[in-house]
């Protein structure tokens, strides 16, 4: 075992791997630029990422060349590259090429029409136009209010096609009429008349139609069609591979799939139910009820058979189809996908999740609870399944739509999350090849080089690879499983494509589905906020696990306790391997519900399991509530009041059963106490914490390398600062063995020796957390400690952290305290900004119908106008097509702001995106006329941004900013903010108007909006005076910024003299130096603060308070 050596500069692989969304021209100068810029600040490579904006035809040549053109790039600066597989998203349509060559393939949904009919009464039931599958009535039962499906008749007959809208048309066929009648939009329609004397009836009617109104294209396609997913192959995978040639194989690393699965409120495709047929013999279209409402004896082995069949369906048809293309041409096949369950992603080399979409400030109770139900968005499930199928890799897609004001601070915070989860590879979404126009609106931010802290990029790249590195070149050492009740959900009528909502038509059952999501969730956070690491497992690999000495291995993982949170089913292959777990020495812990319903051959689960676990009794009637309460549970011993626990051996293991009283949720009942107190009898915990004050604030992960030294990593996911106490007493403190601890700094890829305590427990080691801190700390034996290495007892060690130099006099670094509160000379390093965003619109002549509106697309502008306006609309009607309102283009639109200068500044340009405008377009300020011709290019945070000089247009007192557009299509018009830049300050009227004055010169030091520079977007510059009466003979000195602000999470650096103490892009903000620095008497101190875009783009800024974008005109200090 050695002392872990960080890299100072980890390898690509390991580095941050983004979407590089390619949205426009893709200019191949530009291209370089980018390239260049990403290895510059440390990424590891880039995903290509056809997106919405690209203005070269896809998977054409000229596309291809393109490709040719980034992948040479690529390794010429030793970047990795991946694709993309489709454009946009989901997968699997080619850019609409599939449905072109199969139309049959059009993805179908399952709709469903019911009705209630009196005795004797007559039905009109209109139906979605599409295939009918099931049309039945039956009489209700008068007693239990229930249809008898056993006597229902078939109502198919009944149900015909009417078109229901009326046309008129002023066309003819002859000169002697000029007026025509049609009907159009056909609907299905049922009437039926109930017999008379029967009672009353119950009819249901299920239809597969297509999908209508999807994105994009309009449709989507069917990933259940193996043909169509073949073709899709052909399209996209198989022309890389002929374009690229050996590039595929020399460059490139890998193919990713995004986001395939089915579509609708209960998933649907017509290969369903043929291969049901094929496979269990049932005939699903007949049983369609009995799937919706759980009608009939069968209707969980039904439900099972349905989405196990979907599972499979998807599983082989397309993501086995990719795989094996991927395995041939030897490239990772990167999956972050739905699934149906777990084991959906199988074949992915890379299994993918699409997690960490959070501010900071949101709550890790919040961020669990948010992630929990998903199979795609739950980093937890995906890393376990990796480790599982003995991948080495698992990536999160992470970041999109958090918004312009994401930080250095959120995403670090969010990647230590994500890390402490068992991810290991980070995708960030998105690098924005442009944030021209429209293309800002893609899901933002970009976290490239448009925002401002681009320069200080590098800190997060290298955090991220060191840590990646740790993560992926270790195993989790993680001995407890947590089964994943997947199929109990399915039975409830779950959908797994849509975090298991309910899709069925019992609202009893719909809370049945809520409180067995809800137990489960309460099982995982237990375990995740008392630092007791698991893995989610699915049943289908629990059955496929190697089960030997008390262990469950599977892949890379091996596991010597099993908990099943309340379950109402389990297949009959997974109730074998745990049968075989427990009698080889492992231990099964079930909560709550044990498995009752039959999903396949094994009949029995209910009294089998019952009397496996030891009990008189059926779990599901005190679990749901039927039955049952404390003061009836008796002879077993009480570990509270609402729980009881049960134990029973089979040879040398133990099954364990913990039951709440009647119908109490396990967290009302606090069964996670219980199951912890179980835990810790059976496997005691290798690493235990202990936090002050909130020790549920924290996530850990422990690992091994393969040298067998260990690691721990730790986050504090909440805003407040912690001491813990971290004992180790894992594998290599046994029979008293002394440890090292040293501390990672991932930062800058340094380390220091922490001090270790012997306590009655294990090995202690004090750590002080920041507020959003996180430490690694690696584990050796101590007699492989050089010498020097200190061993505590007793009384708490030295603090960590301290200089070593200073621990060795006795004596504290030098602290200088400077106030935030104090007035500071601020100056901005670019020129500030003013926003225009928000005009006074008037279309055409219509004066008394303008209103005010955002900029954006002239269809949604015209939709604020819609109440106050009159919008000049054409009529336009094909022969038998009912006539259509359009608007009547070429419409002119006027566009007015206007703004005050209280003291014309010195310089001052009028600045916009090359996009921000569509369609034939002319300025006006204060009467002055502004052409396209008279804007340059001018890089301010995007290469497409151009300004004109217009500092002798600007007068004292009111001016006037008018744009005139001529608005072709719907999506023309002023589609993006005017800027004005300069050398000025910015303030508002009572009106919230801007105003332009004098600069600001002084101003306190805090996070956020500045006063004076409210759109700003760059690096502001603090600077005061600090007196040093003294200096210090030797050593070094820190800074203490008393005040300093709680809610700053921007980059800042710090200068003294001139000289640069380091730039922290995030928590803990402190900075020290050598005393050599100092002079005696006055000393400069600087602090450049970097903010982001959300200003300058949106006009807002984030309010940490109230966790909400904010306008920046009413931000107030």
């Amino acid at each position: 075992m050695t002392e872990l050596k960080l890299d100072l500069h980890p390898s690509s692989a390991y580095r941050i791997q983004p979407f590089w969304f390619w949205n426009g021209e893709m200019d191949e100068r530009e291209m370089e630029r980018q390239i260049r810029e990403m290895a510059d600040k440390g990424l590891g490579g880039f995903f290509i990422c056809p997106r919405q904006g690209l203005q070269v035809p896809y998977l054409s040549e000229s596309w291809f060349d393109k490709v040719r053109y980034a992948v040479d790039l690529a390794a010429q600066y030793g970047l990795e590259v991946r694709l993309y597989d489709e454009y946009p998203y989901p997968s699997g349509i080619a850019g609409g090429e599939v449905l072109v060559r199969h139309p049959d393939a059009k993805h179908k949904l399952l709709a469903h029409r019911s009705a209630r009919i009196a005795d004797g009464g007559k039905l009109e039931l209109e139906l979605p136009w599409g295939e009918v599958l099931y049309a039945k009535a039956a009489p209700v039962d008068a007693a239990s209010g229930e249809p008898d499906w056993s006597s229902a008749v078939d109502v198919a007959a009944y149900v015909g096609n009417l078109q229901v809208e009326q046309v008129f048309q002023k066309v003819g066929l002859t000169a002697y009429n000029n007026k025509r009648y049609f009907t159009y939009n056909p609907r299905k329609q049922m009437r039926w008349e109930a017999p008379s004397g029967s009672g009353e009836w119950q009819v249901f009617a299920f239809i597969e139609e297509e999908v209508g109104e999807f994105k994009y294209y309009g449709t989507f396609v069917d990933p259940l069609h193996k043909e169509a997913m073949r073709t899709f192959i052909e399209l996209t995978h198989q022309k890389y591979a002929e374009a690229l040639g050996d590039r595929l194989t020399a460059i490139v690393k890998g193919m990713f799939t995004d986001e395939i699965g089915l579509l609708g409120h209960v998933p649907w495709s017509p290969v369903i139910a043929r291969y049901m047929r094929h496979k269990y013999g049932a005939d699903l279209h007949a049983q369609l009820p009995s799937l919706l409402i759980g009608s009939g004896e069968r209707t969980s082995r039904l439900r099972y058979q349905f989405y196990q069949s979907i599972h499979e369906l998807l599983r082989d048809n397309y993501h086995l189809q990719v795989h094996e293309w991927c395995e041939r041409y030897g490239l990772d096949y990167i999956a972050e996908v739905p699934s149906v369950r777990m084991t959906t992603q199988r074949y992915s080399h890379i299994p993918g999740s699409d997690s960490g979409h959070e501010k900071l400030g949101r709550s890790l109770e919040w961020i669990l609870e948010k992630s929990a139900y998903s199979l795609r968005y739950n980093p937890k499930m995906t890393s376990s399944l990796a480790r599982q199928l003995g991948r080495e890799r698992v990536l999160v897609e992470c970041f999109h739509s958090v918004g312009w004001s994401m930080n250095l601070q959120d995403a670090k915070w969010m990647i230590d999350r994500l890390a402490a989860l068992g991810i290991n590879m980070f995708n960030f979404h998105a690098f924005y090849y442009t944030a021209d126009g429209l293309a800002k609106h893609d899901a933002p931010p970009s976290q490239f080089l448009q925002n401002p802290y681009w320069p200080h990029f590098r800190l997060l790249a290298d955090y991220t690879g060191r840590l990646a590195r740790l993560m992926s070149e270790s195993q989790s050492l993680a001995a407890v499983a947590l089964l994943d009740p997947t199929t109990s959900f399915w039975t409830h009528m779950g959908n797994p494509f849509h975090e298991f909502r309910y899709c069925g038509g019992s609202e009893a059952e719909r809370l049945r589905l809520e409180r067995l999501k809800r137990d489960w969730a309460y099982a995982a956070k237990t375990l995740l906020r008392s630092q007791r690491d698991f893995d989610h497992l699915d049943p289908e690999l629990l059955a496929d696990a190697d089960i030997a000495d008390g262990a469950i291995r599977i892949g890379d993982a091996e596991y010597r306790v099993l908990v099943l949170p309340p379950i109402s089913n389990l297949e009959a292959a997974a109730w074998r391997q745990l049968q075989r777990f427990v009698e080889a020495g492992g231990t099964v812990i079930g909560m709550g519900l044990l498995p009752y319903e039959a999903i396949d051959e094994w009949e029995e689960a209910e009294a089998d399991t019952r009397e496996w676990f030891g009990l008189t009794h059926a779990t599901r009637h005190r679990y749901w509530g039927g039955e049952g309460d404390a003061s009836s549970l008796q002879g077993e011993e009480a570990v509270r009041p609402t729980v009881r626990m049960y134990e029973r051996t089979h040879g040398k293991g133990k099954a364990l059963f913990i039951e709440t009283v009647s119908g109490q949720d396990l967290e009302e009942a606090g069964a996670g106490s219980a199951l912890l107190a179980l835990l810790e009898a059976a496997e005691p915990a290798p690493v235990l914490l202990e936090a002050a004050p909130d020790r549920g604030a924290f996530l850990l992960q422990h690992r091994r390398y393969a040298d067998d030294s260990e690691w721990v990593f730790l986050t504090n996911q909440e805003g407040h600062e912690q001491s813990v106490t971290l004992t180790y007493r894992g594998r290599l403190a046994q029979e008293d063995a002394a440890v090292r601890a040293l501390k990672l700094h991932l930062a800058d890829g340094g380390s220091e020796e922490l001090p270790v305590r012997r306590t009655a427990v294990g090995w202690a080691i004090e750590l002080a957390f920041a507020a959003y801190d996180a430490h690694a700390v690696q584990i050796t034996p101590a007699h492989e400690v050089a010498d020097g290495l200190r061993l505590a007892t007793g009384a708490h060690a030295p603090a960590p952290g301290r200089n070593c130099a200073a621990d060795q006099a006795g004596t504290q670094p030098c602290k200088l305290t400077v106030s935030c509160a104090d007035a500071w000379r601020i100056a901005a390093q670019e020129d500030n900004v003013v926003r225009f965003g928000e005009f006074k619109l008037t279309v055409g002549s219509d004066e008394q119908g303008a209103a005010v509106v955002q900029v954006k697309t002239f269809i949604d502008q015209c939709a604020d106008l819609a109440a106050t306006s009159r919008l000049p609309y054409r009529f336009e009607q094909n022969f038998g097509i009912p006539m259509e309102a359009k608007l009547d283009y070429p419409v002119h639109a006027r566009y007015e702001t206007s703004f005050a200068v209280k003291e014309l500044p010195s310089a001052c340009k009028l600045m916009m995106e090359r996009g921000a405008i569509s369609g034939e377009y002319g300025i006006e300020l204060n009467g002055h006329v502004l052409t396209a011709e008279d804007f340059q290019p001018e890089r301010r945070y995007d290469y497409l941004n151009q300004a004109t000089d217009i500092s002798g247009l600007l007068v004292l007192g009111h001016n006037r900013l008018t744009v005139y557009v001529e608005v072709g299509r719907d999506w023309d018009g002023l589609v993006g903010c005017l800027y004005m830049t300069g050398p000025f300050g910015v303030a508002f009227d009572a009106e919230e108007k801007p105003i332009i004055g004098p600069a600001q010169q002084e101003a306190p030091l805090y996070g956020g909006v500045q006063v004076g520079f409210p759109y700003f977007a760059g690096t502001l510059s603090y600077e005061c005076e600090l007196m040093v009466d003294e200096l210090p003979a030797e050593g070094e000195f820190e800074l203490d910024f008393a005040g300093w602000d709680v809610h700053f999470h921007e980059c800042a650096e710090v200068l003294l003299n001139g000289v640069s103490l380091g730039v922290r892009a995030w928590s803990p903000y402190r900075w020290s130096g050598p005393s050599s620095l100092l002079r005696s008497g006055v000393n400069v101190l600087e602090v450049r603060v970097t903010n982001t875009l959300i200003g300058m783009l949106e006009g807002r800024y984030f309010d940490c308070g109230s966790h909400a974008l904010q306008p920046v005109n009413h931000r107030e200090r």
